[in-house]
């Protein structure tokens, strides 16, 4: 699988915590007392899962032993505030990644692809393995596609002048969009591969963000945000071997 490793968002550790002792073995590497998620990760010969726990406070909530096992092998992930944390755990508690790719078929956690189809068009799949031909880059598991089906098609109905969208394609396992020029192309694939809150900020500011519906449009990219950090954490780890 080609994995996209060019932003690690950020700065995380993992961590054994010792059989021995209440406190941390190396508080240089303990997490401070911010919010974050709380995971663990459990391999099996067809699949990793992973269990989320959000915490407003990482340092009491990583030694608290009624939790989690001394057995179980313990991460953490730092967040700017608890809703973060919240939203990614709920969006990956229990999730499974497959050793097969096409056993993602009957999986609610399909992965996101992107890919150009010329110059001016630009398509993201939602498939259980990474497309046959073309140019592609992963995005990750970035939640349902029916919900991303509505709003990118809500983005397009608000923002196309924005990002010089001039049609945009539904179909049954991905969307396509077709701009007025390939610099707007370029520009539209950075917004999805390289999101932030910057980029956010800028699509849906002003005139953009005046409403309830698109007010609403813009809490679901950033909760996409957070999700696509926590995956390329992810990426950065164990979790994939």
């Amino acid at each position: 699988m080609h994995l996209d490793l060019s932003k690690l968002v950020s700065e995380t550790f993992s961590y054994k915590r010792s059989n021995d002792h209440d406190s941390f073995d190396d508080l240089s590497v303990a997490p401070t007392r911010s919010p974050g998620v709380i995971y663990s990760l459990h391999k099996t010969l067809f699949y990793t899962s992973i269990r989320c726990s959000e915490s407003p406070n990482l340092f009491l909530d990583f030694q608290d032993k009624d939790k989690w096992s001394d057995e179980d092998d313990i991460n953490f992930f730092e967040t700017k505030s608890f809703y973060d944390a919240k939203s990614i755990s709920k969006e990956f508690d229990n999730f499974k990644f497959y050793r097969k790719p096409e056993a993602h078929r009957s999986s609610a956690h399909r992965i996101w692809y992107l890919r150009y189809i010329d110059k001016i068009n630009i398509e993201i799949l939602f498939d259980f393995q990474a497309p046959e031909f073309g140019n592609y880059v992963t995005l990750g598991a970035l939640g349902d596609a029916s919900l991303a089906r509505h709003y990118f098609e809500q983005m397009g109905k608000y923002c196309s002048g924005k990002v010089g969208l001039k049609k945009m394609k539904i179909l049954t396992k991905s969307l396509v969009f077709s701009f007025d020029n390939h610099v707007s192309a370029r520009e539209f694939k950075n917004f999805v591969q390289f999101m932030d809150n910057e980029k956010i900020d800028h699509l849906f500011s002003s005139q953009a963000s005046s409403s309830l519906p698109k007010l609403s449009i813009r809490s679901y990219f950033y909760e996409r945000l957070l999700a696509k950090e926590f995956w390329d954490h992810l990426c950065m780890t164990s979790f994939f071997h």
